[in-house]
Parts: C-alpha cells; structure tokens; sequence
C-alpha cells in the first residue's frame, strides 16, 4: 500500500531466497525491491512517513532487528 503515498514509484517484486549456492544467502530468507524513477522519488518515499512506519515494523519482525536487515540501492 505505501505506492499509493509516493510519485514515481514503478514497481515491487518480493520472494523468498532460494539460491542453491552454499553460504550465498548471508542468512537472509527473503527480499524485496521496489524500483523508482530516479533518486528523488526514492529519497521521498525514504522520508515518508507510512515509510518510516511500515520499516519499524519490518525491524521489529526481523531476527536480531535492524541488524537482520540489508539495504541495496542501485542505480541503474
């Protein structure tokens, strides 16, 4: 729900971590990515504040809280 509170955001993918590859995982199960028209739409979804609501609760779910959790922004 929180595309509906940002211009500029494309599109979400989300899944489970499924790679085969022994020890590639870093012990993440899953992930997501959301992609954006460019950098300012990304910074504002960042400071928005169903963004900041919906990410405590992804924190507070993840095992050992923020430090279960890996952020990736790529510029493409």
């Amino acid at each position: 729900n929180l595309k509906q509170y940002v211009t500029g955001w494309q599109g979400f993918v989300a899944g489970d971590n499924v790679t085969p590859e022994a020890g590639m995982g870093k012990g993440y199960n899953g992930g997501f990515i959301i992609d954006f028209v460019d950098e300012v739409a990304r910074d504002a979804y960042l400071i928005h504040p169903e963004h900041q609501k919906a990410g405590a609760g992804i924190v507070e779910a993840a095992a050992n809280g923020v430090d279960g959790i890996m952020v990736f922004d790529l510029s493409v």
